[in-house]
């Protein structure tokens, strides 16, 4: 069975009769002779109205010729479902009674979405929503700004080595829920990318000063161009893994502008 579109007519949300004879597997010709059948007893009483369930319309063919069909209503698909019996029956009304429900809930959607206040309460609050709204819009656009200009390689003062190891412990958390397993990802990554090997340099700093105690990681980053490498390499590894962190940069400058 396909799909049965709802459309408006006059305000009259409607299906056309050809879709319902392909729905139920009727032929056109035989179902517009059974709804005419229903029109001439509906006409037999003035306070049902025709119109409240089927609307005489025409259609166009390919050649450019015009013929007869009916736009049915609700109600209308109803009564062609109540003289159906069987499967296609129990189908095409559930079928209908979904469609005119989309149809509904997509109008209410709209209605509600550009629904005008009727008070000064309404409009004020409309008013805050609207500015909150676009306030929030404006932080995430800047954020992704300052995200793209870091994966770029521009350099800010307050763009450190804090900020990859704020990163590099949220990227953790969230993918991996362990800091170890995020590290070396980050290393692993760094030294494939742009050849900085920490695991090597820690090693010798260990040996050349006789220390056993390991140096932070962080620390072997030479100068603000590898240390811009390290940002690019965990933004990168953040973006990959849909790992948001819009929150993780505002508070970077936040603290470091204090």
């Amino acid at each position: 069975m396909t799909k049965l579109t709802v459309l408006e007519n006059n305000g009259v949300k409607v299906v056309e009769s050809r879709e319902v004879a392909k729905m139920t597997g009727k032929r056109h010709d035989h179902l517009l002779r059974d709804i005419d059948g229903y029109v001439k007893v509906l006409d037999q009483n003035p306070n049902l109205g025709t119109a409240n369930f089927f609307i005489e319309s025409t259609y166009t063919n390919n050649n450019n010729q015009s013929y007869k069909c009916y736009l049915l209503t609700k109600q209308g698909c109803e009564m062609v479902a109540n003289k159906m019996t069987g499967e296609k029956g129990i189908l095409f009304t559930a079928t209908y009674v979904q469609a005119f429900n989309d149809m509904e809930n997509q109008l209410k959607e709209q209605k509600n979405q550009f629904k005008l206040p009727q008070t000064y309460k309404e409009a004020l609050l409309q008013l805050v929503e609207q500015v909150e709204a676009n306030e929030q819009l404006q932080l995430e656009n800047e954020n992704l700004t300052i995200e793209n200009r870091l994966l770029q390689g521009e350099k800010f003062s307050w763009a450190n080595i804090n900020l990859i190891n704020a990163l590099v412990r949220f990227y953790s958390s969230t993918v991996y829920g362990d800091f170890a397993k995020g590290w070396t990802e980050w290393k692993k990554n760094l030294l494939y990318k742009y050849g900085i090997n920490i695991n090597s340099r820690i090693t010798a700093y260990l040996n050349k000063t006789g220390k056993k105690t390991k140096p932070k990681t962080l620390s072997m980053l030479k100068g603000d161009d590898e240390i811009s490498n390290g940002i690019i390499t965990i933004l990168t590894m953040c973006k990959d893994e849909n790992v948001n962190v819009d929150n993780i940069i505002k508070h970077q400058q936040e603290v470091e502008n204090k």
